[in-house]
């Protein structure tokens, strides 16, 4: 009883000095440009995609890396809002996502700092289905870094994966890839300043199988 104790005050103990130490929170080598931030994805599952709602439900694992120097010495995982990080999100994100990793990074080698998530979650994409039951649609994940420009951060894609097949049993689903680019908008009229934010989207190919519903009208 007496070493389980001890074992627990140690574990409580490493916690309480990961988050009373302060980590440098402004961007890393912002002297040599944007901090480039590598972009890997894993999609799990597709179980749905909506046309009434215009929207499809995913489950995927993101990977985002970039160098930070100063955090070398650290190596091991803290909280993500301890350090400087990206501040990145689906822009496209439907209500509330659910996450299934804890809200940490991990400091590799070289202060290489590495954070992984999970998500399942529902998003709003703009489908066509005018050419029901021969129509194709493209399918999209956005990443937006906000609260940074083009200039402060850049995306690179890294690694894209996928299950060998999805739950979902009328669509032949295809990956396309990456496509990084900007993120624009004007929130407040034309004499407000655009909005310029760094983005990076994946992208799927959707067809649906006809002999599913041929199968269907014949049952």
């Amino acid at each position: 009883m007496n070493k389980l104790l001890i074992a627990f005050f140690l574990v409580f103990s490493n916690i309480i000095h990961a988050q009373e130490q302060i980590f440098p929170k402004t961007r890393p080598l912002a002297k040599e440009g944007p901090t480039k931030v590598l972009v890997s994805l894993y999609i799990i599952d597709i179980e749905n995609i909506d046309n009434k709602k215009q929207s499809f439900t995913a489950d995927f694992i993101v990977r985002l890396r970039w160098k930070d120097p100063r955090l070398a010495d650290v190596k091991r995982s803290i909280p993500i809002k301890s350090v400087w990080n990206p501040n990145t999100l689906i822009y496209n994100l439907r209500g509330d996502d659910e996450t299934r990793f804890p809200e940490v990074v991990t400091i590799l080698d070289s202060g290489l700092v590495e954070y992984k998530q999970r998500y399942y979650a529902n998003l709003g994409n703009s489908l066509d289905f005018s050419d029901f039951p021969f129509d194709k649609q493209t399918l999209t994940i956005s990443f937006v870094a906000f609260g940074f420009s083009p200039n402060e951060v850049e995306f690179i894609p890294e690694f894209e994966g996928k299950t060998e097949k999805f739950s979902i049993s009328d669509w032949k689903i295809e990956s396309i890839g990456f496509e990084v680019s900007e993120f624009q908008v004007n929130l407040f009229g034309n004499n407000a300043k655009k909005l310029v934010r760094p983005k990076i989207e994946y992208k799927f190919s959707s067809e649906r199988f006809i002999q599913y519903y041929r199968w269907k009208i014949l049952a």
